[in-house]
């Protein structure tokens, strides 16, 4: 008969492993738990939901003995978890807020568990990456505002290191210190004698005001040419400055860009949530190119280049890094799909029209074409969708000439031509 087995009390000299604390940037050994930890009813804490699976993740799950024995390993373990739930919580509200910007929605329930399962996990077993995703999160954060102030800061810097504003205040110097030089060379040409210049140098006499000024003058020319000294050394060591606040810019951007791919892309959550996403504009891509709705194939180029948008940011909905031609052959797809309903709903238009329709039936239909002709059809530039518009209306009238002869068509798709062509070049 197998003996019970009890989980090793920690010996105080021992070190433990680490324990996340939440808003701290250290490690907390499991032996320091809180007195309110330790006087906690080892039942009030299996009775949180999720602490008994959590317990699961570590090595000696089996082996523990939930007693009162242990329970200051447990009070410990406890506090990891809890740790745990609020880094999961951090991220869940980071990454809804990324994938609300970007018009993602939010993360489902399944994305929601699998990623309280992978920090459950890392607190189990790796409790310092629990704490570097801590730090992640709260760089996530603090990040854009860091940015903001990095690059006032180098607007600033900028500013005061203009070369060309230097250069005007050194002229500027210069121009004010050329006439100081010049009275104190003519007032080393004053003439006085050896008893005046003894008078004044004791402040008496004329020589007395002519040292004085002398003094003053060659204080403000000395002052001068410290600030043309600071200026052009200035001047020298700008360059270098600036490369050094354009570096904290770049380098503040790189690591808010290091810790977002570090969250929202490399954890088993991330990347479920990228594999959905994805798959799911995919299909949307998909069942444009099936539509005939002009506004809805409008739509889905609009939705496509903004997601081709954000790809380049680094927020790839689309899968192109796996399929890189994907972009080019749905844009072609897509635009070919748009010049069809252009063209099929033209021509339904058209007709619709009874014999003998009059100019003013056919000027409602009018605006439906100027419409397209303003526009950027698909992907197409407006240049483009108004030659499309244009040379199918082009078409229509040659074949009224013929199958509709005698109902007027013919006259009438000339005449709205005419006025599209003219509006055309009007614009441009």
């Amino acid at each position: 008969m197998d003996t019970p087995h009890h989980a090793k009390t920690p010996d105080a000299h021992e070190q433990q492993p680490a324990i996340i604390q939440l808003g701290a940037a250290a490690e907390r050994p499991a032996e320091m738990v809180s007195a309110e930890e330790l006087n906690m009813d080892i039942d009030v804490m299996l009775d949180r939901p999720g602490f008994a699976a959590f317990l699961e993740n570590y090595s000696d799950a089996e082996s523990l003995e939930v007693t009162d024995e242990n329970k200051k390993e447990i009070a410990a373990r406890f506090r990891a978890f809890e740790a745990s739930q609020t880094v999961a919580r951090q991220f869940e509200l980071a990454m809804n807020q990324k994938l609300q910007a970007d018009g993602k929605g939010r993360m489902n329930a399944e994305e929601r568990q699998a990623y309280r399962d992978h920090v459950a996990e890392l607190a189990a077993k790796e409790p310092e990456k629990l704490l570097e995703l801590q730090e992640d999160l709260r760089a996530l954060e603090e990040g854009p505002e860091k940015i903001r102030q990095k690059e006032a800061e180098f607007a600033r810097l900028k500013k005061e290191l203009d070369a060309e504003t230097i250069k005007a205040g050194i002229t500027e110097l210069q121009g004010e210190k050329a006439p100081i030089k010049q009275s104190l060379k003519d007032s080393r040409k004053a003439e006085f004698s050896a008893w005046q210049m003894f008078l004044g140098s004791r402040g008496f006499g004329k020589a007395a005001q002519h040292l004085e000024r002398q003094k003053q003058e060659l204080a403000e020319f000395k002052e001068i040419e410290a600030a043309i000294q600071k200026a052009e050394a200035t001047l020298a060591s700008a360059p270098g400055e600036i490369a050094r606040g354009e570096r904290a810019v770049r380098e503040a951007a790189e690591k808010l860009k290091g810790v977002q791919q570090a969250i929202f892309e490399e954890n088993k959550a991330a990347k479920m949530i990228q594999k959905r996403l994805i798959a799911k504009t995919r299909k949307k891509c998909e069942e444009a190119r099936q539509s005939m709705d002009i506004d809805v194939l409008q739509k889905a180029a609009e939705q496509f280049a903004a997601d081709e948008k954000l790809a380049k940011a680094g927020s790839d909905y689309l899968g192109l890094d796996s399929d890189p031609d994907f972009a080019e052959r749905h844009k072609q797809e897509l635009h070919a799909q748009m010049e069809l309903a252009i063209a099929v709903g033209i021509w339904k238009a058209l007709e619709s029209l009874p014999a003998g329709a009059t100019q003013s039936r056919l000027e409602r239909a009018r605006r439906t074409f100027t419409r397209l002709t303003e526009t950027e059809a698909g992907f197409a530039g407006r240049e483009e969708s108004k030659g499309f518009v244009l040379e199918t209306l082009r078409q229509a009238e040659e074949d009224a000439r013929t199958k509709s002869k005698g109902s007027g068509k013919s006259l009438l798709l000339k005449r709205l031509i005419a006025k599209l062509s003219k509006a055309n070049t009007a614009t441009t």
